[in-house]
């Protein structure tokens, strides 16, 4: 039973992410909804079938998942202070929220 809901929600996944495609042609919205419900169906699997191989994909979701939310966030990803050479006070109280030790 736990292998059909995951093999429908794999199925749902796809075709969510296609019509939110349709609907915005951005990869935005897009993607984290696929990587969403691909996690949900990898960890119904794990739940029914722990060998390496479910380890492994449901730990590959997650890292896709991971890398994907922090380089399309441009406050946290690829242009996070570091990348930009500013001073982590300087950007964090730009954007409203005080830093502590920065004055």
């Amino acid at each position: 039973m736990t292998e059909g809901a995951a093999l429908l929600i794999t199925v749902a996944a796809v075709l969510l992410t296609v019509l939110i495609w349709l609907a915005t042609r951005a990869w935005r919205p897009t993607v984290p909804v696929l990587l969403e419900l691909l996690l949900a169906a990898g960890l119904l699997r794990l739940s029914v079938n722990d060998d390496w191989r479910a380890i492994a994909g449901a730990a590959a979701i997650v890292a896709i998942r991971t890398l994907v939310k922090y380089a399309g966030n441009s406050e946290t990803g690829l242009a996070s202070a570091a990348m930009l050479n500013r001073p982590a006070g300087r950007v964090a109280r730009r954007q409203g929220h005080p830093v502590e030790g920065f004055h």
